[in-house]
């Protein structure tokens, strides 16, 4: 039987990194691309929906191709995210309909104060 390793992906704010371990817990290789911040004058944040997809697809087979080994030999896939960020996508075919929305946005801070104000917030 053919070596069988883990692979874990962190797609975080900053970027998205691959780590590939074998069955006895070993880290083999890992790699990891950024990704851009986008900022505008009134501090909204976003990223691209489409590069984050195509990093990690990107950083996924890098390091699958620098460990020398068969995608197939992969018995495991581990994923943590960004949990706080919103993303809307088209029902019909998934391609995202805006840039995500990232935790650190301002853009709802009038909302949650208005919240906050009603005594609704716990």
């Amino acid at each position: 039987m053919e070596k069988q390793y883990l692979l874990s992906v962190d797609q975080s704010t900053q970027g998205t990194k691959a780590l590939l371990f074998d069955r006895e817990g070993n880290l083999i290789c890992g790699g990891d691309l950024p990704h851009r911040q986008i900022i505008n004058d009134a501090g909204w944040v976003s990223h691209d929906l489409n590069e984050i997809y195509a990093n990690t697809l990107k950083v996924v087979r890098d390091v699958i191709e620098k460990a020398g080994i068969r995608r197939e030999q992969v018995a495991g896939l581990g994923i943590s995210n960004q949990r706080e960020t919103s993303a809307v996508r088209d029902r019909t075919d998934g391609h995202p309909l805006a840039d995500a929305i990232v935790w650190q946005c301002s853009r709802a801070k009038d909302i949650c104060v208005r919240v906050e104000e009603s005594g609704k917030a716990e």
